[in-house]
């Protein structure tokens, strides 16, 4: 009996479907300006990062693992206001389990302020013991602003509809 990987007409169909949903993937993760990561929950490092992760902070992957690979580094990246906060959250999110869930901004290399969403799904092995997490990034800069010049919108018709002028 034959299979799908003795034909090569259907190995190299499969191949270009494969590289298809591939390139439709990366494009999805680009406009959604989501980012994804690999982290050691042991060492608390970096194992790796996706080109999107480090271009959200302004980075090559390559510069953006050689600079900030480990948490103590990755922490210079958080804007200082927001840092005790995040850490905060970290501690406490650390050992519940599930899906880890985070906001924050950040500044990029070019000085940039973005606001950031991180979510991290942690692996354990057989023993419950935290191996590695998948990190997921968006920045959702734009989502904040728009919903910034809502708020003042609103403060601002509900003084018009106060003051009587509407």
């Amino acid at each position: 009996m034959s299979s799908a990987s003795d034909n090569p007409s259907t190995l190299k169909q499969s191949q270009q479907a494969l590289q298809e949903r591939e390139a439709m993937l990366a494009e999805v993760v680009k406009l959604s300006n989501l980012g994804y990561a690999t982290w050691n929950e042991d060492q608390h490092c970096y194992l790796s990062v996706s080109d999107e992760y480090a271009r959200i902070y302004g980075y090559s992957a390559d510069e953006f693992m050689r600079l900030f690979n480990t948490h103590k580094k990755s922490l210079n990246l958080i804007h200082p206001e927001d840092r005790a906060q995040f850490l905060a959250s970290y501690k406490a999110q650390l050992n519940r389990g599930g899906v880890r869930h985070f906001e924050y901004r950040i500044i990029r290399k070019d000085k940039q302020v973005r606001h950031i969403k991180e979510w991290v799904k942690p692996g354990k092995d057989n023993t419950g013991k935290p191996l590695t997490a998948l990190v997921i990034n968006q920045d959702v800069t734009d989502f904040k602003l728009a919903e910034e010049a809502l708020k003042k919108s609103e403060e601002l018709l509900r003084l018009y509809f106060d003051a009587g002028v509407i």
